[in-house]
């Protein structure tokens, strides 16, 4: 019997500071130019609101063909976060390790599910649609 374990692993895109606490800004009215870019990154990324493992543990689900075939492996997608924290462009990354068809679609499904669940991206202050990448880990543990 093949018991499922998820490892979830979070694609962080900006530098991680040991003693440094980033708290997101409050934002300003902003300027035309700004408002109107997309960013692939930004000042302050866009960030899921809440805790995106329990969001995972919530609705991921293995894809039974995956299981069957001893797929595992790390998917990567890219996403665009929009100001107002609605998801669009979902698609895997070509810099992902893991390009299985079952997996890229489970976490593709994923990222769409969690649309107007992320708190947009800010730069210079002002809130501004940003590219994100996220990756999730399959494992597949025996038992």
């Amino acid at each position: 019997m093949i018991k499922i374990i998820f490892f979830f692993c979070l694609l962080f895109t900006g530098n991680i500071y040991a003693q440094e606490v980033h708290e997101r800004p409050a934002v300003a009215a902003c300027s035309a130019d700004t408002a109107q870019r997309i960013f692939t990154k930004a000042e302050f990324p866009p960030k899921f609101n809440g805790s995106f493992l329990k969001f995972l543990e919530q609705y991921l689900r293995y894809p039974d063909s995956a299981q069957i075939k001893g797929v595992q492996g790390v998917v990567l997608v890219e996403f665009l976060v929009h100001k107002d924290g609605t998801v669009t462009d979902v698609k895997l990354s070509e810099k992902s390790p893991q390009k299985n068809k079952w997996l890229a679609n489970e976490t593709i499904r994923i990222l769409k599910l969690s649309n107007g669940k992320w708190l947009p991206a800010i730069q210079n202050y002002v809130l501004v649609d940003c590219y994100h990448q996220q990756q999730i880990n399959f494992v597949l543990a025996e038992q």
